[in-house]
């Protein structure tokens, strides 16, 4: 039950954690596209930099979860939040003085998705510290509902960079106060072996475990197939963009109501082998009317069943792990989605080079030569989902817990 001392830290946490997602809107491509153009940087040089972006996150990810399993995770949170409104507020205040530069704006491209790597970890790991284990699919339901609407609300609301970076700068001021409120006991380090030793223990850790394999199998394909499909599809569903836009809040809220009632491995799985078939929709639709309805169908159910999916699978990991090794493992999570990430824009190359497509038809319907990749794309999202469904009895039963503290 609930007690005064609980709810405020739960609430405390909830509003800080919202006020970070929306500040989070103000992606680092904003900065990449102050860089190309405000400081008059080429083409080329602006690519170099969002590059340089993506793989410094990645090779600091698990360096980053090391850092959050030593430290308390509270006032690191305070710490990305602080430097995060002042680096965006700094920007917010020079766009309007028309006094961008180059010296100014390179450093933070780099800084700022470093800072929000750590800070979007540090908050997972901190979750269950400040929220009993019933209610982490609620909480991480709504944070995920706030990004959603945020994506969604916010561009109708302000189109200059100026203005999303300064709302930026405020939601993360008031995030770092929200935090600031929060004071409860965090589980003390355990005694340190080595930065190496340590990072490679996380990532033994998610290959060691059954379940945490299944979810890893499913990460990475998901984040090797999705881009690709997306591509195929994305000209044909333009016309269905806008309500594609709403499947990230409307999978967060169905997590949120199904999340008291449904065991959250078992809302992971029955989402995704409930949505994902409907991306076959893509390899089959036709080009005249009906076409909008099915490229809408494929795009909007598979991305509302994966965003309920991801919550639901975040918060199980969140109540297996230990805490001193959640930092680990979820930054290992993500550098294999972030690897994937990286495969696919390769493979994207690859295979749109392959088939060519003219881009004359705004709407053209699937080729001869695109349906099968398609297919095979729609059809190994619904693969992936498999390997979850296979480890379901271990997750619902409570033994992946017991493994888990038994492995740490």
């Amino acid at each position: 039950m609930s007690t005064p001392h609980t709810r405020r830290p739960f609430w405390l946490f909830l509003s800080g954690a919202t006020a970070q997602q929306i500040g989070m809107f103000a992606v680092p491509s904003t900065l990449i596209y102050l860089l190309f153009d405000r400081a008059r940087e080429s083409l080329a040089e602006a690519g170099l930099a969002s590059m340089t972006v993506v793989l410094l996150s990645l090779v600091l990810a698990l360096p980053i979860g090391v850092v959050l399993d030593r430290v308390r995770r509270g006032p690191a949170l305070v710490t990305t939040a602080l430097l995060s409104a002042v680096t965006l507020a700094s920007f917010a205040v020079a766009g309007w003085l028309g006094q961008i530069t180059l010296p100014h704006l390179l450093p933070a491209v780099v800084l700022v998705p470093v800072l929000w790597t750590a800070a979007q970890l540090a908050a997972q790991v901190y979750l269950p510290t400040v929220v009993e284990r019933g209610r982490l699919t609620q909480v991480n339901a709504v944070v995920a509902l706030a990004g959603g609407l945020a994506a969604w609300l916010l561009p109708l609301a302000f189109t200059r960079p100026d203005l999303m970076l300064a709302l930026a700068a405020v939601a993360f001021a008031g995030c770092a106060l929200l935090f600031r409120g929060i004071d409860v006991p965090e589980e003390p380090a355990p005694p340190r072996t080595g930065w190496w030793r340590e990072m490679t223990e996380g990532v033994r850790f998610v290959w060691a475990h059954p379940v945490l394999k299944a979810i890893t199998v499913y990460v990475v394909a998901a984040a090797l197939l999705e881009p690709l499909l997306e591509e195929l599809a994305g000209s044909r569903a333009s016309v269905a963009t806008g309500i594609n836009d709403l499947a990230v809040p409307v999978g967060a809220v169905a997590a949120l109501l199904l999340g008291r009632r449904v065991h959250p491995f078992r809302l992971a799985w029955t989402a995704l082998l409930a949505t994902q078939p409907f991306a076959l929709l893509l390899a089959v639709a036709a080009s005249g009317r009906l076409a909008v309805l099915w490229y809408g169908l494929g795009t909007f159910v598979p991305w509302a069943g994966a965003t309920a999916a991801g919550v639901a699978l975040l918060s199980h990991r969140q109540a297996i792990t230990p805490p001193r090794l959640l930092g680990r493992t979820l930054a290992a999570m993500l550098l294999f989605a972030g690897l994937a990430t990286m495969a696919a824009s390769y493979l994207q190359v690859v295979v749109l080079g392959y088939l060519a497509e003219p881009p004359s038809d705004p709407m053209p319907p699937v080729t001869v030569q695109a349906w099968p990749v398609v297919l095979v794309c729609a059809a190994g999202l619904v693969a992936a989902a498999v390997p979850l469904y296979r480890a379901r009895h271990l997750a619902e039963s409570g033994r992946a817990a017991d493994l888990m503290g038994a492995g740490a």
